[in-house]
């Protein structure tokens, strides 16, 4: 059992969050972004605390975005500090927030992915996300294409 917790993100959260952000991504969000995150009703945000501490001394480790339309989500964007990288936080966030939209109703869930994030795109596919598409210059920092990904909820839902 990992020794994580997934729960919504707060107000309180954010500044933990735009300091991942910042660490991870040549254009990250800024904290507005994040703010009207909390605010938006299809917004989902969700933050992954490590057990065993108190509440308020549990740092936030990593965190995702997530937009619900009707019935598919879109996973906007994940981050994991760099000192948790590789010892399976990513996947068991992106799990849990796929277990919250199967649960709010969604059907898909939709991604892009830089094209060279090879780890990422190994671990979409882990969860069994697969490609659907290139958007082409996608990131206006390198231009980078990006890998459109989904996965079929519904069918995830007839499994359980």
């Amino acid at each position: 059992m990992p020794a994580w917790t997934v729960v919504p993100m707060t107000v309180e959260d954010i500044d933990q969050v735009v300091a991942i952000e910042r660490s991870l991504f040549s254009n990250p969000w800024p904290r507005i972004s994040y703010e009207n995150e909390l605010i938006y009703e299809t917004a989902h945000t969700f933050v992954v605390r490590h057990c065993g501490q108190k509440p308020e001394q549990q740092p936030v480790i990593a965190y995702a975005a997530l937009r619900m339309m009707i019935d598919e989500i879109h996973l906007l964007r994940v981050g994991v500090a760099t000192d948790r990288q590789r010892q399976g936080v990513a996947g068991f966030l992106i799990s849990e927030c796929l277990r919250h939209a199967i649960l709010a109703g969604a059907e898909n869930a939709f991604l892009e992915v830089r094209a060279s994030n090879t780890p990422a795109i190994g671990l979409y596919q882990k969860l069994g996300f697969r490609l659907i598409g290139k958007r082409p210059n996608y990131y206006p920092d390198t231009h980078e294409d990006a890998l459109m990904m989904i996965k079929n909820l519904k069918e995830e839902l007839n499994e359980r």
